[in-house]
């Protein structure tokens, strides 16, 4: 927040609550990251470091949450201020929901890995979807630092190609279950995951959204 506040330990508590977010906003690009390399290596390793991080996740979550209300409480904060402190509580629930998400695409690897299931399927579409989702969230946690519109925007837009390639991935997904030369249940798992990558995706648009509303003032939810 660039505006200076009378009250010192008012800025302070509002750049915190910033520094804050985009320490959570790491942890969770790192999840994500990390799932996606799990797949690609298949290496249970790396799915047991995403599923250990979402507990440090949620701890980020209730702190973030806990300083949002003492500020509201105390501060009682109005126009520009109350914007960025609502924006940010709903888009701490959005990074939480990516981190869940990331959980549960690891923990779906970790098992294919074990039941040596998960060469079965040709995981570079899923690997393209994954890589392109991660690109979005790490533009978007750019954006957010930088209270960069323009950039929010453009991430808004480009959801729309998660969107394509999840429609993709399903089609070809099911033309492997009606064709029953493929384990169902190990298509159903990657059909799992390849949604996990989409809702990574609508989270990102959803951050991209509150970003546009914390510095204009513009809600473009359903636009």
């Amino acid at each position: 927040m660039e505006q200076k506040h009378i009250h010192h330990q008012y800025d302070v508590d509002l750049q915190k609550i910033s520094s804050l977010f985009l320490e959570m906003g790491d942890l969770v690009e790192t999840q994500v990251e990390f799932a996606i390399r799990a797949i690609q290596n298949s290496d249970s390793t790396l799915t047991q470091l995403v599923i250990q991080q979402e507990e440090k996740v949620n701890e980020y979550e209730i702190e973030i949450d806990a300083l949002c209300s003492s500020i509201i409480a105390r501060r009682q904060p109005i126009a520009s201020d109350l914007r960025f402190i609502i924006a940010i509580s709903k888009m701490t629930t959005n990074l939480e929901r990516i981190g869940d998400e990331a959980d549960k695409i690891a923990r779906k690897t970790r098992r294919l890995i074990s039941e040596e299931q998960l060469t079965q399927i040709n995981s570079t579409e899923i690997l393209e979807e994954a890589k392109f989702a991660l690109n979005l969230f790490s533009m978007v946690l750019t954006a957010f630092k930088l209270q960069d519109v323009k950039q929010a925007r453009e991430i808004i837009r480009e959801d729309k190609i998660l969107d394509d390639a999840f429609a993709k991935i399903l089609t070809n997904l099911m033309q492997g279950v009606y064709s029953g030369d493929k384990d169902v249940s190990v298509l159903m798992d990657f059909l799992f995951m390849a949604k996990g990558i989409e809702r990574i995706g609508d989270h990102t648009k959803n951050i991209s959204e509150l970003i546009i509303y914390m510095v204009e003032g513009v809600d473009v939810r359903h636009k």
